[in-house]
C-alpha cells in the first residue's frame, strides 16, 4: 500500500515538473501586466498584439517553414527506410503477392504503419519547433525562428506576445494529437462492430 502511494506521488511530481511550466506560460499569456510576478488582470491583448508584430510573425513563418520541411523530409526518409529494411529479408515476396508494389503498399502496408508514421511526424514537428542549437549556428543574418528569438529575448525579458503565441502553438498541437487519437479510437470501435 505504501509502495503504491509512493509510486503515485512520484508520478505526480514528474507530471508537475513536466506540465507546470506550460501552465505558467498559459497563465502569463493572459496577464495584463508585463511582469511575470504581478497579476495585472485578465486580457487578450497579447494575442491580438502577437499577430500584428512583424518581427514575431516573420519568426513564426520561418519556424513553420523549417519545421514542416524538416518533419516531412524526415518522415518520408524514415518511412522509406523502414519499408526498405522490412523488405530486405524476403526478396522473393513480390513474386508470390500478385499485386503491384504500389497497390500492396496502399492497401496493406500503409494502413498498418500510418499511425506510426503520423506519430513520427508529430515527434519531428515537436523537435523541429523546439530546436535551438542547430538553428542558432546555421541561420543567416537577420533570420529568426521562435527558438532563437526567445533566446535573445531572455536577456531583456520575454514579451507577453511570445507567451500568447506559444500558448496558441501548444493548443494547436494538443488539438491535433487529441483529434488523431479520437479518430483512431473511433476507427477501432468501427472495426469491432
Amino acid at each position: 500500500m505504501v509502495k503504491k502511494w509512493g509510486q503515485r506521488i512520484y508520478l505526480a511530481v514528474i507530471f508537475l515538473f513536466l506540465y507546470l511550466p506550460i501552465l505558467v506560460l498559459i497563465v502569463l499569456s493572459f496577464n495584463n501586466s508585463k511582469s511575470r510576478v504581478v497579476w495585472g488582470g485578465f486580457t487578450l491583448k497579447w494575442y491580438a498584439s502577437c499577430f500584428t508584430d512583424e518581427t514575431i510573425m516573420n519568426a513564426f513563418v520561418t519556424t513553420l517553414q523549417v519545421t514542416l520541411t524538416a518533419a516531412i523530409v524526415s518522415t518520408v526518409i524514415g518511412t522509406l527506410a523502414a519499408i526498405g529494411i522490412s523488405a530486405m529479408k524476403r526478396k522473393n515476396r513480390s513474386i508470390m503477392l500478385g499485386a503491384t508494389p504500389m497497390y500492396a503498399f496502399y492497401k496493406v502496408t500503409w494502413p498498418e504503419i500510418k499511425s506510426g508514421v503520423f506519430s513520427g511526424f508529430l515527434m519531428a514537428v515537436t523537435m523541429s519547433l523546439d530546436d535551438f542549437s542547430i538553428t542558432f549556428f546555421t541561420k543567416g543574418a537577420g533570420v529568426n525562428t521562435l527558438a532563437t528569438m526567445l533566446y535573445t529575448e531572455l536577456r531583456k525579458g520575454v514579451r507577453p506576445e511570445l507567451y500568447a503565441l506559444s500558448t496558441i502553438l501548444f493548443a494547436f498541437l494538443l488539438l491535433l494529437v487529441m483529434n488523431r487519437r479520437s479518430d483512431r479510437i473511433a476507427g477501432n470501435h468501427a472495426g469491432i462492430h
